[in-house]
């Protein structure tokens, strides 16, 4: 994990014990900030992907306030870390706009449940996240929503954990930039001119975009044709392919069929319903 965490606290022995043990999970932690303002300050700076908030801030201006800007104008999740327990906090807390309510524990805060609750917003944020008002989401099909894109992957996550902390490492793709989605190997030549032969792991799928950015995703490819549009169609035990024309090529004896300049076989089995859609289509 690369995600950046913002820490607004206003005592400092907390903010460093919480630093320590982020840190050891691989999250990157902003500098120490213990106000509204500071925490407005760095956020223009460098935008966090999570904020945690203490409630209880130095000056006028209280981490509930804090909260309901960062819901209401910067879109970035947040999880109040604070001391208060009592019920009307809470449902101010709540109402603000909080993904999670961490109660410091006496003598001292358990970290394992603020980390836990933000594995879980995370989680959540992979799954179900938001750009612009347009929604992605890349796991069970859910059918209250608009189903218009996924969020892919540069590399697989135990490769993405050793890559640069500000390195680009989750995508948002429209599923109508995506030309197919394969589980078939990948053959590139290298400097030697060799073919090499990469397989793609079990349970993740690869998928390529129109602008030529390969990606991946973490499903079978039976369980995502459950939640792609109409206009994808399979072709074959390996591939799943758009069926707008702007991203084929042409056909090689009727048998294959090149997508964003990829050779793909057409399975026996899945002949008939793409003769079907080309006939029914074309002249």
């Amino acid at each position: 994990m690369n995600e950046r965490i913002l820490v607004v606290e206003n005592e400092a022995i907390i903010y460093k014990n919480m630093k320590m043990a982020l840190e050891e999970e691989n999250f990157e932690v902003d500098k120490y900030t213990k106000s509204y303002e500071e925490a407005i300050e760095r956020i223009e700076e460098n935008r966090p992907d999570i904020a945690l908030l203490d409630i209880k801030l130095i000056g006028k201006k209280t981490g509930i306030d804090l909260g309901k800007v960062l819901y209401e104008e910067y879109k970035i999740p947040f999880i109040y870390v604070t001391d208060f327990d009592d019920a009307y906090t809470f449902h101010k807390g709540l109402q603000s706009g909080a993904d999670y309510y961490v109660v410091k524990t006496k003598p001292v805060l358990n970290i394992d449940d603020v980390i836990r609750a933000i594995n879980m917003l995370l989680y959540k944020k992979d799954n179900l996240s938001t750009d612009n008002n347009a929604i992605y989401y890349n796991d069970k099909p859910n059918n209250d929503l608009e189903k218009i894109g996924i969020i892919g992957l540069i590399d697989y996550p135990n490769k993405i954990k050793k890559l640069p902390k500000n390195t680009i490492s989750r995508i948002p793709v429209r599923f109508d930039e995506i030309g197919f989605f394969s589980t078939a190997p990948i053959t590139k030549t290298n400097e030697q001119r060799k073919k090499e032969v990469i397989e793609i792991k079990k349970n993740f799928v690869r998928f390529k975009t129109k602008d030529g950015k390969t990606l991946f995703y973490n499903s079978s490819l039976s369980a995502l044709e459950n939640v792609l549009p109409d206009y994808f169609i399979r072709a074959g035990d390996s591939y799943i392919i758009t069926k707008k024309t702007e991203f084929m090529n042409g056909f090689i004896n009727g048998k294959n069929i090149i997508i964003l300049g990829e050779k793909i076989e057409i399975g026996d089995s899945f002949k008939k319903d793409i003769r079907k859609f080309f006939n029914e289509n074309f002249i």
